[in-house]
Protein backbone atom coordinates (compact mmCIF):
# COMPACT_ATOMS: atom_id res chain seq x y z
CA UNK A 1 0.00 0.00 0.00
CA UNK A 2 1.52 3.52 -1.23
CA UNK A 3 0.50 5.29 2.41
CA UNK A 4 2.29 2.66 3.98
CA UNK A 5 5.51 3.02 2.20
CA UNK A 6 5.94 6.42 2.77
CA UNK A 7 6.03 5.85 6.20
CA UNK A 8 2.20 7.39 6.56
CA UNK A 9 -0.92 5.63 9.21
CA UNK A 10 -3.90 5.51 7.26
CA UNK A 11 -6.26 7.05 9.39
CA UNK A 12 -10.49 6.44 8.59
CA UNK A 13 -12.26 9.13 7.78
CA UNK A 14 -15.23 10.26 10.26
CA UNK A 15 -17.39 13.43 9.89
CA UNK A 16 -16.59 15.96 12.37
CA UNK A 17 -20.36 17.52 12.83
CA UNK A 18 -21.88 13.95 12.53
CA UNK A 19 -19.01 12.61 15.73
CA UNK A 20 -19.46 15.29 17.59
CA UNK A 21 -23.50 16.57 16.80
CA UNK A 22 -21.75 20.27 16.41
CA UNK A 23 -22.34 22.03 13.58
CA UNK A 24 -19.44 22.70 11.38
CA UNK A 25 -18.42 25.91 9.32
CA UNK A 26 -18.07 25.45 5.30
CA UNK A 27 -14.46 25.20 5.13
CA UNK A 28 -14.78 22.23 7.17
CA UNK A 29 -17.53 20.29 5.44
CA UNK A 30 -15.33 20.84 2.65
CA UNK A 31 -12.21 19.49 3.95
CA UNK A 32 -14.33 16.39 5.43
CA UNK A 33 -16.01 16.17 1.84
CA UNK A 34 -12.59 16.08 0.02
CA UNK A 35 -11.14 13.37 2.40
CA UNK A 36 -14.05 11.12 2.05
CA UNK A 37 -13.64 10.96 -1.73
CA UNK A 38 -10.15 10.39 -1.03
CA UNK A 39 -11.04 7.66 1.03
CA UNK A 40 -13.40 6.16 -1.36
CA UNK A 41 -11.12 6.64 -4.25
CA UNK A 42 -8.75 4.35 -2.19
CA UNK A 43 -11.18 1.82 -1.58
CA UNK A 44 -12.43 1.60 -4.83
CA UNK A 45 -8.57 1.37 -6.78
CA UNK A 46 -6.51 0.13 -4.02
CA UNK A 47 -8.16 -1.75 -1.83
CA UNK A 48 -5.20 -4.70 -2.32
CA UNK A 49 -2.79 -5.58 -5.03
CA UNK A 50 -4.20 -8.07 -6.02
CA UNK A 51 -7.33 -6.38 -6.37
CA UNK A 52 -5.48 -3.05 -8.28
CA UNK A 53 -3.88 -5.74 -10.65
CA UNK A 54 -7.11 -6.85 -11.42
CA UNK A 55 -9.20 -3.55 -12.44
CA UNK A 56 -5.76 -2.62 -14.46
CA UNK A 57 -5.11 -5.71 -16.05
CA UNK A 58 -8.80 -6.23 -17.02
CA UNK A 59 -8.98 -2.40 -18.20
CA UNK A 60 -11.84 -2.11 -15.37
CA UNK A 61 -10.65 1.32 -14.07
CA UNK A 62 -13.12 3.59 -16.59
CA UNK A 63 -16.46 2.93 -15.08
CA UNK A 64 -14.84 3.49 -11.54
CA UNK A 65 -13.29 6.77 -12.46
CA UNK A 66 -16.61 7.53 -13.78
CA UNK A 67 -18.25 7.20 -10.59
CA UNK A 68 -15.54 9.43 -8.69
CA UNK A 69 -15.54 11.73 -11.13
CA UNK A 70 -19.20 12.12 -10.90
CA UNK A 71 -18.71 12.68 -6.79
CA UNK A 72 -15.92 14.92 -7.44
CA UNK A 73 -18.34 17.02 -9.60
CA UNK A 74 -21.29 16.97 -6.41
CA UNK A 75 -18.36 17.70 -4.31
CA UNK A 76 -16.65 21.17 -6.45
CA UNK A 77 -20.62 22.19 -6.98
CA UNK A 78 -20.94 22.68 -3.05
CA UNK A 79 -17.28 24.01 -2.92
CA UNK A 80 -18.17 26.73 -5.14
CA UNK A 81 -21.48 27.39 -3.86
CA UNK A 82 -20.06 28.33 -0.20
CA UNK A 83 -17.74 30.86 1.26
CA UNK A 84 -15.07 28.70 3.00
CA UNK A 85 -13.29 31.02 6.11
CA UNK A 86 -10.20 30.67 7.57
CA UNK A 87 -9.51 30.34 11.45
CA UNK A 88 -12.06 33.29 13.65
CA UNK A 89 -8.94 34.60 15.84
Amino acid sequence: MLIGTLGWRYLPIFSISKQSGLSTDDTTECWEGIASLLKKGHEMLFSSSNSTSEIVGKRQYHPLLQILQTLLEDWRRFFEGVKCTGPSI
